[in-house]
C-alpha cells in the first residue's frame, strides 16, 4: 500500500504550513495540489510529487479543501485531532479518496462536498429550535 498522502487545495501558504506541521508529526506526505493541476484526477495526484516549476498560475480554487489517501487503520483520527489541535484547516472540506472520486478532478469533488455540506446545513437549520420542520 503506498504511504499515507494528504493533498490540500485552496490553502493559503500558512494555511498550508499548519496542515504540513499536523501531518508532519504522523509522517503523512502533503501533497499541495497547484491550481494548473486542477484538471489532474485525484488518484494521480495521490501518486505523484508536487510539479517544481509551474509556469501558468491557472484559476485558484473555490475554496479550502483536503483529500486523504492510504490511510491505514486509526491514522484518519489521529490526523483529524492533529488538525483541530492545530487550528487548522477550519471550514475546509475534507475528503477520503475513494475509487470514484480517484477518477474525478479537484473541482468535481470540491462541487459534490459543498452540495452535501449545503444539504446538510439546510437539514440541521429545518430541524433547530424556532425553524421551519417539515412533516
Amino acid at each position: 500500500m503506498p504511504s499515507p498522502v494528504v493533498l490540500t487545495m485552496g490553502f493559503d501558504p500558512e494555511g498550508t504550513r499548519a496542515v504540513m506541521r499536523a501531518a508532519m508529526r504522523l509522517k503523512i506526505r502533503v501533497r499541495p495540489v497547484h491550481p494548473q493541476e486542477a484538471d489532474v484526477p485525484l488518484g494521480e495526484l495521490c501518486r505523484t510529487p508536487a510539479p517544481q516549476n509551474l509556469s501558468a498560475p491557472g484559476a485558484p480554487f473555490p475554496g479550502a479543501m483536503l483529500v486523504m489517501a492510504f490511510f491505514p487503520p486509526g491514522l484518519m483520527d489521529r490526523f483529524l485531532q492533529a488538525l483541530r489541535e492545530a487550528n487548522a484547516a477550519r471550514g475546509a472540506l475534507k475528503a477520503v479518496l475513494t475509487p470514484t472520486n480517484a477518477l474525478w478532478a479537484a473541482p468535481q469533488l470540491y462541487a459534490e462536498l459543498s452540495r452535501e455540506r449545503d444539504a446538510i446545513a439546510a437539514g440541521r437549520a429545518a430541524h433547530a429550535p424556532g425553524g421551519a420542520q417539515r412533516n
